[in-house]
């Protein structure tokens, strides 16, 4: 899953008909991810600073921003193929690409 967002610092995102909207997020200062490689070593790098760092969206809760975008109206693509044909059917510049995980939103009904 894609958004598109903005070169911001903070990023903003755009919705599917390419308004640029800022919605509240909670940014973690730090994160550590872990993996097992090839070799069963155990690799742990972590990673501090910006909002979005080395493609690693810094994000400190998941579930609650997804959460938060689709109540501003803003959800992810389900490729980046598709959020680029996307941006360029509505002719966006200077955005650029955070991917998430799926995450299930509640919805009302």
């Amino acid at each position: 899953m894609w958004y598109l967002i903005s070169g911001h610092a903070v990023p903003k995102f755009y919705n599917s008909d390419g308004e640029v909207i800022s919605v509240d997020l909670d940014y973690a200062h730090q994160k550590t991810i872990a993996y097992v490689n090839e070799e069963g070593a155990l690799i742990k790098t972590n990673y501090a600073g910006k909002c979005i760092l080395d493609d690693i969206w810094m994000i400190a809760f998941p579930e609650k921003a997804v959460q938060a975008l689709a109540a501003a109206g803003i959800y992810p693509y389900q490729t980046k193929t598709i959020a680029r044909a996307r941006a360029k059917a509505l002719g966006l510049v200077g955005f650029k690409y955070v991917q998430v995980p799926p995450i299930a939103v509640t919805t009302q009904q």
